[in-house]
């Protein structure tokens, strides 16, 4: 489903510095200090062995003699891995990697869409960077559904769930469809965790009981709709108590896409039976008819974007915001299955979902129409033209 609404926060990259390099210095340790710097520099204090020495008259040593500071670096190099930054050797070669990606498909496209704008180049290869840090089915980890999640009362076993919730499940293919359910529900547990499904589910067993009241609704689905409260209720229940289990996150996960499907007919907007999808309109319509989600996302710092995450040029993909930072969002959870975990940290990796074209939605689930793509491109368009003029 396309949908050609909304707005581009237009965000800069977090600004990097190099750290200052240390100048080395070698004062003689005392005592106290020696067990400290032993753990830190191994080998700093340990005594020398004989072959460490310098080679004895009339004795032959075949190893190069090493200066005092090369000794010294060479354990500060050890120091640092044990310290943990090699970790972020790796991370830096791993941004490395990534910019010289992004170089690569800037060209690429260029190369096959000359009629492009350079804005639209880049919006193109920030989405193709989203969609390679995507899994293949195939590769998408299997789900323990009889695993408990807790209560994810912290923020950290929020996030550590988050982490590994998806949208995508091999079994099920229209799964690949449920990035908006999987959005809201994700906004609804960063705010309040297992509980912050509560009014979620509370809203599904609202409507299954209204489904049974219609006079007109179809008699054959009341042995159906009777099953679903019943497995409401039990999940309610499980809820209260810490015993939810995964299988159970899945069910809220279905009947909520359900919901918006039947939203989505109700609202006239449901155009195209091959588009699985949940447009925004609906998603609008949900949030005013739930303000528990409006109170989600002012509690939990998250907002609703809608993405190009395939390098079509469509929004067609929700993902939710997470904190705020200084120049946007301090981390992204996207519902599709990626390769480094649903929570994004990285700062380059941030930018790629912010500088796609981007749409942000508020609180009360409305676009924000200051600063579309589009109308940037066309600002940018009528200014050439009277320059010309």
């Amino acid at each position: 489903m396309s949908i050609d609404l909304g707005s581009l926060g237009g965000f800069l990259p977090l600004a990097q510095s190099e750290p200052k390099q240390a100048t080395p210095s070698l004062p003689a340790p005392d005592a106290a200090a020696s067990s400290w710097f032993s753990g830190l520099l191994p080998g700093l204090t340990a005594p020398r062995d004989a072959h460490q020495g310098d080679a004895q008259p009339g004795t032959q040593n075949n190893e190069p003699k090493q200066s005092s500071v090369d000794w010294l670096f060479g354990h500060l190099g050890d120091a640092v891995n044990t310290l943990g930054f090699g970790d972020l050797r790796v991370a830096d070669a791993k941004r490395e990697e990534r910019a010289n990606q992004r170089t690569t498909w800037t060209s690429d496209i260029k190369a096959t869409s000359p009629e492009l704008t350079d804005k639209q180049v880049d919006r193109l290869m920030h989405s193709q960077m989203i969609k390679g840090e995507y899994l293949q089915p195939g590769q998408v980890p299997a789900v323990d559904m009889k695993a408990k999640i807790g209560n994810l009362e912290s923020k950290e076993e929020r996030e550590k769930f988050l982490s590994t919730f998806s949208q995508f499940d091999p079994k099920d293919p229209k799964s690949a469809a449920y990035c908006a359910p999987t959005a809201l529900m994700a906004a609804a547990m960063q705010a309040d965790g297992a509980k912050g499904l509560a009014p979620m589910v509370a809203s599904m067993q609202a409507a299954a009981h209204s489904g049974l009241q219609d006079p007109t609704h179809d008699k054959t689905q009341d042995k159906n709709l009777k099953k679903q409260l019943e497995e409401l209720e039990a999940i309610q229940e499980k809820i209260k108590t810490g015993e939810m289990t995964n299988k159970d996150i899945k069910y809220v996960q279905e009947n909520l896409y359900k919901q918006l499907r039947e939203q989505q007919k109700k609202d006239g907007t449901y155009d195209d039976p091959k588009d699985a999808g949940i447009g925004d309109a609906t998603m609008y319509n949900y949030i005013k008819n739930n303000p528990y989600m409006q109170e989600a996302f002012k509690k939990g710092d998250t907002r609703l974007s809608m993405i190009d995450n395939d390098a079509d040029g469509k929004r067609n993909h929700w993902i939710l915001q997470m904190g705020s930072g200084m120049f946007g969002a301090k981390s992204i959870y996207d519902p599709w299955a990626r390769k480094g975990g649903q929570i994004v940290r990285e700062a380059d990796q941030v930018e790629d979902y912010e500088k796609t074209n981007a749409v942000e939605y508020n609180e009360r689930g409305r676009p924000r129409t200051d600063f579309t793509p589009e109308q940037l491109d066309k600002e940018e368009a009528e200014r050439r033209k009277r320059a010309q003029q």
